[in-house]
């Protein structure tokens, strides 16, 4: 098999083309992943509905619905972001000699950071206009949802890229100890590593701290943690 001609291992080109095969098999999952997510929001909201009805407490369903989709969906585009930034910033450090690279990655990489930003923000301001209520209820159907999810994704590409770079490490050798004699394929999947960990440590504790209603919240008294109670009067969006 043939590496490519490289003075500390296999080559950059070599690295990034094993790694990209990889991930296509990936691709294949999502459509898998697209029906989950609908079939996520589908399920939250009605187990939301339900819930309405069980505990007494009006769960805002629908503004949940759109609020906290975007809110997460935010969450993840300053994840790739970030990402796209750093590891750009490792190819530029490892590719100054041969002049290639021309901060394509970093450029994208904001441009995704952005608007990310601003769908957290838009969809924070939408709920307190919309409920009154600040930062993320506790208990919310959809923040337990989203957050879970995003500790699966985080989890599932956590592996993927922890996997990838002892791959890396193990095909490099002795000689390329030390950072500034490792491949860069190595350093991206080692950057990866850390801001997926980084991705999966906020969710993990968005879901940590965000409990299931309370014997307090069933007997109907309802906490400066709680939403509203629900009267007939009132519907719940």
């Amino acid at each position: 098999m043939d590496f490519g001609s490289h003075e500390y291992g296999p080559s950059p080109y070599y690295i990034m083309n094993e790694l990209l095969s990889i991930f296509s098999i990936f691709v294949l999952f999502l459509p898998i992943m697209f029906f989950l997510l609908v079939g996520t929001m589908v399920g939250c909201y009605f187990l939301s509905r339900s819930r309405e009805h069980t505990v007494g407490i009006k769960q805002h369903p629908g503004t949940s619905l759109v609020t906290f989709t975007f809110y997460f969906l935010g969450l993840w585009l300053i994840y790739v972001g970030v990402s796209l930034i750093f590891t750009n910033f490792v190819s530029e450090a490892t590719a100054d000699e041969s002049g290639y690279g021309e901060w394509m990655a970093l450029k994208f990489g904001f441009s995704i950071l952005l608007p990310g930003l601003l769908a957290m923000l838009v969809a924070s301001r939408c709920w307190k206009k919309w409920t009154s209520k600040d930062g993320l209820p506790l208990g919310n159907v959809f923040v337990r949802c989203y957050s879970a999810l995003g500790v699966l994704a985080g989890g599932i590409a956590a592996l993927f890229w922890a996997t990838s770079s002892i791959f890396l490490i193990t095909m490099s050798g002795k000689e390329s100890l030390g950072w500034d004699n490792t491949s860069e394929g190595l350093k991206i999947t080692i950057v990866m590593t850390i801001t997926t960990l980084v991705y999966l440590a906020v969710n993990a504790f968005i879901f940590s701290r965000n409990p299931g209603p309370n014997p307090d919240q069933i007997d109907g008294v309802v906490s400066e943690d709680t939403d509203d109670p629900i009267s007939e009067k009132s519907p719940s969006i």
